[in-house]
């Protein structure tokens, strides 16, 4: 499928905000990310309840949307979906780890239409999606589903998919076409402009990493830009009471969050996992923290589990790691939060024997030099 851009919009979401207390141990990994118009998200047991930014969501709920209505379903950090007005999907299973490109997780679609964006998985990874009697295999694409009558409708806008259901044979559905299944019936044709403009909003999006660390305002924020909706009204912040002194000496809270005011303000995430390792992951991230944190301070350089947690930042560091083999190729990037332009990008390939600390202190010696970064 195609290499796709960063979307600086991600990245800002991430840099603006990080949620306190934001451990991933958790049973699954999925969200009502973000939605317009009435949705509400119905659980098994029957209890129905109105969505909210940033919902989690458990297996087998069901996230309906009303007229004029769509919401966006995040699996992990990999999986993003949209939903149609007057649609239904079930969350018939959820990625156990936030890297869903290495977990198993499926959707059905009971009613209406959905569109996805899966990126691509690893070998261990699958996401289905079904619809009525047919199920959709994805490695990684963007394309949609919908119930239209008593038909079942793919469309593939990037990468292919195959679909699988009654009597007939397996079809691949590759880019820019559109299969209608009806019975054991199955009609290949081209996509028309009409039907393409289902992936509008997708095309603007793509699945947040590192989730689970986003506090809603920013969830919110990113979409609203990304979708050119209107800003959310602004809600009035609680007074702030005086800090308390405490008889230890010790500062309060208030006064945790009260460092000397700087220029800019890095904020490190963790980076993405694939194919490796989430700890061998986690430990990379530490190892470039701290060789930062030693040239710049912890006022300048942020991490979530560095004490500054709460702080703004306008600056964001985020990367991923992919196995290939002995190899390990790291790509790092750095972010001006406000006018989403890249101020870093470096792409490593380490070897088996080669130095993590030695490259840690690289890639913190080139970020300290870049002017950009810091004013």
């Amino acid at each position: 499928m195609k290499q796709h851009r960063i979307i600086p919009s991600i990245l800002l979401a991430a840099s603006l905000a990080f949620a306190p207390g934001c451990a991933e141990k958790k049973q699954a990994f999925a969200w009502l990310s973000f939605f317009t118009g009435t949705v509400d998200v119905a659980s098994p047991g029957g209890k129905t309840a109105p969505a909210q930014v940033k919902m989690e969501l458990a297996k087998e709920d069901r996230v309906r949307t009303g007229a004029a209505s769509t919401a966006f379903v995040q699996y992990g950090y990999d999986i993003l979906l949209q939903m149609s007005e007057n649609s239904e999907c079930a969350l018939a299973k959820l990625p156990e780890k936030p890297e869903s490109a290495q977990s198993q997780s499926s959707v059905e679609v009971l009613k209406g239409g959905a569109s996805f964006y899966a990126d691509k998985l690893s070998k261990d990874g699958s996401f289905t999606v079904k619809l009525k009697t047919s199920v959709i295999a994805v490695r990684g694409t963007l394309f949609s589903a919908a119930l239209e009558g008593d038909a079942a409708v793919v469309m593939v806008d990037e990468g292919e998919v195959e679909v699988t259901g009654g009597t007939a044979a397996a079809t691949r559905v590759r880019a820019g076409e559109k299969a209608t299944m009806k019975g054991d019936k199955t009609e290949i044709t081209k996509i028309a402009d009409a039907d393409a403009k289902v992936f509008k909003d997708m095309k603007a999006l793509r699945p947040l990493p590192g989730m689970t660390c986003i506090a809603p305002d920013y969830v919110e924020k990113y979409f609203r830009w990304r979708l050119g909706l209107a800003p959310a009204p602004v809600r009035k912040a609680p007074e702030k009471k005086d800090a308390v002194k405490k008889d230890d000496g010790a500062k309060s809270d208030e006064a945790d969050e009260n460092a000397p005011a700087v220029k800019a303000r890095l904020g490190i995430t963790g980076l993405v996992p694939g194919g490796v390792d989430a700890a061998y992951a986690t430990g990379v991230t530490d190892k470039i923290y701290a060789a930062l944190k030693g040239l710049r301070g912890a006022n300048e350089v942020v991490y979530r589990a560095g004490g500054l947690d709460r702080k703004s930042v306008n600056r964001l560091m985020t990367g991923r790691i992919n196995g290939i083999g002995q190899s390990r190729v790291i790509a790092v990037n750095v972010i001006d939060a406000e006018s989403g332009a890249v101020l870093y990008s470096k792409t490593v390939t380490l070897r088996e024997g080669d130095s993590l600390d030695a490259f840690a202190g690289t890639i913190a010696g080139e970020v300290n030099a870049v002017r950009g970064v810091w004013e």
